[in-house]
Protein backbone atom coordinates (compact mmCIF):
# COMPACT_ATOMS: atom_id res chain seq x y z
CA UNK A 1 0.00 0.00 0.00
CA UNK A 2 1.15 3.57 -0.64
CA UNK A 3 0.08 7.10 0.22
CA UNK A 4 -0.13 8.94 -3.12
CA UNK A 5 0.48 12.36 -1.55
CA UNK A 6 3.63 11.45 0.42
CA UNK A 7 4.79 8.36 -1.54
CA UNK A 8 5.07 6.52 1.79
CA UNK A 9 4.51 2.78 1.60
CA UNK A 10 2.75 0.69 4.22
CA UNK A 11 2.36 -2.94 5.21
CA UNK A 12 -1.08 -4.35 5.98
CA UNK A 13 -1.18 -7.36 8.32
CA UNK A 14 -4.37 -9.35 7.94
CA UNK A 15 -5.55 -12.06 10.33
CA UNK A 16 -8.56 -14.25 9.66
CA UNK A 17 -10.96 -14.17 12.60
CA UNK A 18 -9.51 -16.52 15.17
CA UNK A 19 -11.54 -19.46 16.41
CA UNK A 20 -10.00 -19.58 19.89
CA UNK A 21 -10.09 -16.87 22.55
CA UNK A 22 -6.32 -17.18 23.04
CA UNK A 23 -5.68 -16.29 19.37
CA UNK A 24 -8.00 -13.30 19.59
CA UNK A 25 -6.24 -12.18 22.77
CA UNK A 26 -2.82 -12.43 21.12
CA UNK A 27 -3.93 -10.16 18.26
CA UNK A 28 -5.40 -7.54 20.58
CA UNK A 29 -2.40 -7.80 22.90
CA UNK A 30 0.06 -6.96 20.11
CA UNK A 31 -2.00 -3.96 18.99
CA UNK A 32 -2.34 -2.70 22.58
CA UNK A 33 1.40 -2.97 23.21
CA UNK A 34 2.26 -1.26 19.92
CA UNK A 35 -0.03 1.62 20.84
CA UNK A 36 1.49 1.94 24.30
CA UNK A 37 5.11 1.82 23.11
CA UNK A 38 4.27 4.16 20.25
CA UNK A 39 3.80 6.96 22.79
CA UNK A 40 7.57 7.04 23.26
CA UNK A 41 8.36 7.57 19.55
CA UNK A 42 11.52 5.47 19.74
CA UNK A 43 13.04 5.19 16.26
CA UNK A 44 14.11 1.57 16.86
CA UNK A 45 10.65 0.34 17.93
CA UNK A 46 8.00 -0.46 15.34
CA UNK A 47 5.38 2.27 15.08
CA UNK A 48 1.69 1.43 14.94
CA UNK A 49 -0.56 3.37 12.57
CA UNK A 50 -4.06 1.92 12.77
CA UNK A 51 -6.03 -1.27 13.47
CA UNK A 52 -9.56 -2.32 12.55
CA UNK A 53 -11.66 -5.35 11.72
CA UNK A 54 -14.56 -6.47 9.54
CA UNK A 55 -16.70 -9.61 9.45
CA UNK A 56 -13.83 -11.80 8.23
CA UNK A 57 -10.48 -10.30 9.23
CA UNK A 58 -8.52 -8.20 11.72
CA UNK A 59 -6.21 -5.63 10.10
CA UNK A 60 -3.15 -3.77 11.34
CA UNK A 61 -1.53 -0.99 9.30
CA UNK A 62 2.24 -0.59 9.80
CA UNK A 63 5.19 1.08 8.05
CA UNK A 64 6.65 -1.04 5.25
CA UNK A 65 10.03 -2.68 5.93
CA UNK A 66 12.39 -3.52 3.08
CA UNK A 67 14.10 -6.48 4.79
CA UNK A 68 14.56 -8.42 7.99
CA UNK A 69 17.90 -9.11 9.66
CA UNK A 70 17.80 -12.89 9.14
CA UNK A 71 17.35 -12.60 5.37
CA UNK A 72 20.14 -10.02 5.18
CA UNK A 73 22.54 -12.28 7.09
CA UNK A 74 21.63 -15.30 4.97
CA UNK A 75 22.20 -13.40 1.74
CA UNK A 76 25.53 -12.07 2.98
CA UNK A 77 27.26 -14.97 4.73
CA UNK A 78 30.60 -13.16 4.66
CA UNK A 79 30.16 -9.51 5.56
CA UNK A 80 32.83 -7.19 4.23
CA UNK A 81 32.06 -3.83 5.75
CA UNK A 82 33.66 -0.46 5.22
CA UNK A 83 34.54 1.66 8.22
CA UNK A 84 31.38 3.73 7.66
CA UNK A 85 29.25 0.56 7.55
CA UNK A 86 30.83 -0.73 10.76
CA UNK A 87 30.02 2.57 12.45
CA UNK A 88 26.45 2.39 11.15
CA UNK A 89 26.05 -1.20 12.44
CA UNK A 90 27.39 -0.35 15.89
CA UNK A 91 25.06 2.65 16.04
CA UNK A 92 22.11 0.44 15.12
CA UNK A 93 23.00 -2.18 17.73
CA UNK A 94 23.22 0.53 20.37
CA UNK A 95 19.83 1.81 19.22
CA UNK A 96 18.28 -1.67 19.47
CA UNK A 97 19.67 -2.09 22.98
CA UNK A 98 18.21 1.28 23.97
CA UNK A 99 14.87 0.26 22.44
CA UNK A 100 14.86 -2.86 24.63
CA UNK A 101 15.60 -0.64 27.62
CA UNK A 102 12.48 1.34 26.77
CA UNK A 103 10.41 -1.87 26.57
CA UNK A 104 11.81 -3.18 29.87
CA UNK A 105 11.48 0.10 31.74
CA UNK A 106 9.19 2.55 29.91
CA UNK A 107 8.74 4.66 33.04
CA UNK A 108 12.34 5.82 32.64
CA UNK A 109 11.57 7.10 29.12
CA UNK A 110 8.31 8.95 29.57
CA UNK A 111 7.30 11.03 26.59
CA UNK A 112 6.28 14.72 26.90
CA UNK A 113 2.71 15.11 28.16
CA UNK A 114 2.52 11.52 29.40
CA UNK A 115 1.51 10.83 33.01
CA UNK A 116 4.55 9.97 35.08
CA UNK A 117 4.46 6.29 35.97
CA UNK A 118 5.77 4.94 39.24
CA UNK A 119 6.76 1.64 37.70
CA UNK A 120 6.38 0.13 34.26
CA UNK A 121 7.85 -3.19 33.21
CA UNK A 122 7.73 -5.18 30.01
CA UNK A 123 9.45 -7.74 27.84
CA UNK A 124 9.47 -8.60 24.14
CA UNK A 125 9.20 -12.38 24.34
CA UNK A 126 10.39 -13.38 20.87
CA UNK A 127 13.44 -11.33 19.91
CA UNK A 128 15.30 -12.86 16.94
CA UNK A 129 16.72 -11.74 13.57
CA UNK A 130 13.36 -12.36 11.87
CA UNK A 131 11.77 -9.74 14.13
CA UNK A 132 14.39 -7.04 13.54
CA UNK A 133 13.33 -5.18 10.40
CA UNK A 134 15.10 -2.74 8.11
CA UNK A 135 13.44 0.56 7.23
CA UNK A 136 14.38 3.59 5.17
CA UNK A 137 13.95 6.96 6.84
CA UNK A 138 11.38 8.86 4.77
CA UNK A 139 13.29 12.14 5.10
CA UNK A 140 17.00 11.25 5.06
CA UNK A 141 16.80 7.95 3.18
CA UNK A 142 19.10 6.35 5.77
CA UNK A 143 18.58 2.73 6.81
CA UNK A 144 17.68 1.81 10.37
CA UNK A 145 16.95 -1.41 12.28
CA UNK A 146 13.70 -1.68 14.21
CA UNK A 147 12.34 -4.22 16.70
CA UNK A 148 8.99 -5.63 15.56
CA UNK A 149 6.46 -8.42 16.28
CA UNK A 150 5.13 -7.94 19.78
CA UNK A 151 2.71 -10.86 19.67
CA UNK A 152 4.51 -12.62 22.55
CA UNK A 153 5.17 -9.46 24.55
CA UNK A 154 3.81 -8.11 27.82
CA UNK A 155 3.60 -4.71 29.48
CA UNK A 156 2.38 -3.64 32.92
CA UNK A 157 2.25 -0.18 34.48
CA UNK A 158 1.03 1.49 37.66
CA UNK A 159 0.61 5.08 38.81
CA UNK A 160 1.95 6.41 42.09
CA UNK A 161 -1.42 6.10 43.84
CA UNK A 162 -3.05 3.12 42.15
CA UNK A 163 -2.75 -0.56 41.51
CA UNK A 164 -1.52 -1.54 38.03
CA UNK A 165 -3.54 0.44 35.50
CA UNK A 166 -2.74 -1.81 32.57
CA UNK A 167 -1.80 -5.44 32.40
CA UNK A 168 -1.11 -6.49 28.82
CA UNK A 169 0.05 -10.08 28.45
CA UNK A 170 0.82 -10.65 32.13
CA UNK A 171 1.75 -12.68 34.09
CA UNK A 172 4.80 -13.53 31.96
CA UNK A 173 5.32 -17.03 33.33
CA UNK A 174 6.70 -20.18 31.77
CA UNK A 175 3.89 -22.70 32.07
CA UNK A 176 4.86 -26.34 32.16
CA UNK A 177 8.15 -25.62 30.44
CA UNK A 178 6.32 -24.10 27.46
CA UNK A 179 6.88 -20.54 26.31
CA UNK A 180 5.46 -18.81 23.26
CA UNK A 181 8.83 -17.55 21.96
CA UNK A 182 11.15 -19.29 19.49
CA UNK A 183 13.00 -22.26 21.10
CA UNK A 184 16.36 -21.45 19.46
CA UNK A 185 16.30 -18.00 21.10
CA UNK A 186 15.15 -19.00 24.56
CA UNK A 187 17.22 -18.83 27.71
CA UNK A 188 18.12 -22.01 29.60
CA UNK A 189 15.38 -21.29 32.14
CA UNK A 190 12.81 -22.18 29.44
CA UNK A 191 13.03 -25.76 30.67
CA UNK A 192 11.61 -24.78 34.06
CA UNK A 193 7.98 -24.09 34.85
CA UNK A 194 6.67 -21.19 36.92
CA UNK A 195 9.62 -18.86 36.37
CA UNK A 196 9.05 -15.15 35.81
CA UNK A 197 10.30 -13.92 32.45
CA UNK A 198 12.18 -10.64 32.76
CA UNK A 199 14.28 -8.23 30.74
CA UNK A 200 17.42 -10.33 31.22
CA UNK A 201 15.79 -13.07 29.16
CA UNK A 202 15.41 -10.76 26.16
CA UNK A 203 18.90 -9.28 26.55
CA UNK A 204 20.20 -12.84 26.21
CA UNK A 205 18.21 -13.15 22.97
CA UNK A 206 19.79 -9.93 21.68
CA UNK A 207 23.20 -11.48 22.30
CA UNK A 208 22.26 -14.53 20.23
Amino acid sequence: MADEETSREFALKRYRHAKSSSQVYQIYREVAILKELGKFHHQHLLSHIQAWYDDSYYYTLLPLAYCDLRTTLQENEVLQLTSDEVLWLLTQLAGLADALKTVHNPSAANSPGRTKLKKTTGYHGDLKPDNILGFLDQFSGDSKLVIADFGSSALASSTESEEPESLIGYPPLISGGIFSGTPAYQGPEAASAGLLICGAWVVLCLGY
